[in-house]
């Protein structure tokens, strides 16, 4: 039994993410994130959702760096079903 025979149902490679970043996040910024929900929690903004592979973490991390976003906590909740 390999990795893809544990996986639930749905993308091979999807994962839940949730990305924590400091300050909150304008309905603009939000949108860089398209397959993200946005939560404003505090003074932080949650943003969580289906994140494909390495690829689709590297875009997300990618995107924050590119709007000069500070992750406080980036946590990889449970594969996708």
């Amino acid at each position: 039994m390999d990795d893809a025979d544990l996986r639930p149902h749905g993308q091979p490679g999807d994962m839940l993410y949730e990305f924590v970043v400091d300050g909150l996040l304008s309905a603009r910024a939000c949108a860089a994130f398209p397959e993200l929900q946005a939560v404003h929690v505090g003074e932080q903004t949650r943003l969580t959702g289906s994140v494909d592979g390495r690829a689709g973490f590297r875009s997300v991390l990618d995107r924050l760096d590119a709007l000069a976003l500070t992750p406080i906590t980036i946590t990889r909740l449970f594969p996708v079903t």
